[in-house]
């Protein structure tokens, strides 16, 4: 069977060389001993051996309408071609081949995007509900789900833009796909939320998968915070138990147990960015530490109650955790901010702020982002005036310029404890409550009377 008639140069193209003449089996197969060669072979001979009409043409409905020719993707037709006019030739047999690589890609495309999640290139949900039905048999039992909810998304997203927030949720597919088999279906089921299923799996392995994860979620960077996840887990083992009540079941346990570790999971993601902060600008837990013994010792003497001190002592340590969302290169610049620069460095109190939020500190928050405010109100954010500056952001406000100015720092070396005595006299009334001053400067003066006495 060969080429006898070339209607179009597309045909050329798609077997690039020309085809008058050639064996159209070995055109579009190169392997004779391929199934698609034989079966082929085998339907052109029933069609030219073929009497009628209705026999040819349900011979040729037995072939395939796509092959693959040259890594191209081409579309068949199939015609019978009768010779009315030349009684000696034989009927012909039409192949009307165009090539539809770029329609393949697309549909491909389409499809795989109708079943994934772009962003992390798991499965989505449309494809958990397309297969359920096929993993209702006893060769799926015992079947096991995972629900998963990463933690501290919104808080990222909140603080450091939805592209950190997007790269966790890559890193969190990434740290499915390690823990997991390929049988296993892994999906983003929407938001910070995912499901794991895994056929021929009982509860006790489930659970060690689970904790597979939680380990693996551990061992990645602070990026900007921790990668952690709630997991919750059901386990099918009888065709009569309803699917629908495991996906419930794993889902409230997930959310159970989210509500059990939300407040340590958020507390140790603000203290694991304290960490950062540290890390990364020239305030240290040593001076987190002064400023919170210092602080304590004021509050002492303002009579304040228990857990006003211990509101105070976390704001020693947490005033300046928004600063981890400040460009380094603003951060340790060793000379002066300019005005756009020093915009970007003001915004860290808001940042802050919403970070206490997150771990549902009120108080603290509040304190946070109020720091910076001048008794005068010339301070930032808001420009509050006097007692409308939260007490703790007022006392913190003394200690930490007293603690900045006896210490070291890039732009500048330490003054004496003297003459930062005198440089907060100086503020007293503008930038600084003046009570939180005169009992602060007498508090230092006693500490170093007792030393000398010493």
């Amino acid at each position: 069977m060969r080429v006898n008639k070339l209607y179009s140069a597309e045909c050329a193209n798609i077997f690039n060389t020309p085809i008058e003449n050639a064996n159209i089996l070995e055109l579009l197969f190169q392997d004779s001993q391929d199934e698609q060669h034989l079966k082929f072979a085998k339907v052109f001979s029933e069609v030219f051996q073929a009497d009628d009409d209705n026999t040819r043409f349900l011979s040729l409905y037995q072939l395939p309408k796509r092959i693959q020719i040259n890594n191209k993707h081409i579309n068949i037709e199939y015609k019978i071609i009768k010779q009315f006019q030349q009684e000696n030739e034989k009927d012909a047999v039409m192949l009307i081949l165009s090539d539809i690589s770029e329609k393949y890609a697309a549909e491909k495309q389409i499809l795989f995007l109708s079943y994934h999640d772009k962003l992390t290139g798991l499965f989505n949900r449309a494809y958990i509900d397309s297969i359920l039905l096929e993993l209702d048999n006893e060769q799926q039992l015992p079947i096991s789900l995972i629900m998963a909810d990463m933690n501290g998304l919104k808080l990222s997203n909140d603080i450091f833009g939805h592209a950190v927030g997007d790269q966790l949720l890559i890193n969190i597919a990434r740290v499915f796909n390690e823990c997991c088999r390929q049988s296993d279906i892994i999906a983003r089921w929407g938001g910070d939320e995912f499901v794991i299923l895994l056929p021929g799996t009982n509860q006790a392995a489930c659970e060690a998968i689970c904790k597979r994860i939680k380990a693996t979620c551990r061992k990645f960077a602070l990026d900007p915070i921790e990668l952690s996840v709630s997991l919750g887990t059901a386990t099918r083992n009888n065709l009569k138990d309803d699917m629908m009540d495991c996906f419930r079941q794993a889902e409230s346990a997930m959310y159970e147990n989210k509500l059990l570790e939300s407040k340590d999971n958020r507390q140790r993601i603000i203290m694991n960015l304290e960490k950062k902060l540290w890390q990364i600008e020239h305030e240290s837990e040593d001076h987190c530490g002064r400023i919170a013994d210092m602080s304590e010792r004021l509050a002492d003497l303002l009579h304040l109650a228990p857990n006003e001190k211990i509101n105070l002592r976390r704001l020693a340590y947490l005033h300046d955790i928004g600063k981890v969302t400040v460009p380094m290169e603003i951060l340790n610049k060793p000379a002066s901010l300019n005005p756009e620069e020093w915009k970007t460095m003001q915004k860290h109190s808001d940042a802050g702020y919403r970070m206490a939020m997150a771990i549902n500190e009120p108080q603290l928050a509040k304190a946070i982002l109020y720091h910076h405010e001048h008794y005068n109100g010339c301070g930032y954010p808001q420009g509050l005036i006097g007692e409308e500056i939260p007490l703790m952001a007022r006392i913190l406000g003394v200690v930490d310029a007293y603690e900045a100015m006896t210490n070291d720092r890039p732009y500048r070396s330490a003054i004496s404890s003297e003459l930062a005595a005198v440089e907060l006299e100086k503020g007293s009334g503008t930038q600084f409550d003046p009570l939180i001053v005169d009992l602060f400067i007498n508090m230092m003066n006693i500490s170093s009377e007792q030393q000398q006495l010493f």
